[in-house]
């Protein structure tokens, strides 16, 4: 259960810290852009809360020329908010 309450505050975390990603410029160096992506990017976990079932990740790319930043939040198989999973962390904890 820990675990999980980690995953959703980095998903969390890195969504809030990257909500303006496509203003930024991208590294220059491919090693540099691959280094971000890793860093930035969550695998999508799924999570039984109740009788929901959550999918939660979130994708950071970066091309040459641009950032590219979402968030993949899925509640019971329909997309739902980054509110939504905020409101999940909350009853959890």
């Amino acid at each position: 259960m820990n675990t999980t309450i980690e995953h959703i505050s980095r998903v969390i975390a890195t969504a809030e810290r990257c909500k303006n990603a496509y203003h930024w410029t991208p590294s220059q160096s491919a090693g540099g852009r691959r280094s971000n992506e890793a860093r930035n990017t969550i695998a999508p976990v799924t999570i039984a809360a109740g009788h929901d079932t959550w999918v939660i990740g979130f994708d950071y790319r970066e091309t040459c020329r641009n950032v590219y930043a979402s968030g993949h939040y899925y509640r019971n198989g329909k997309k739902t908010t980054l509110t939504a999973v905020k409101n999940l962390l909350k009853r959890m904890q």
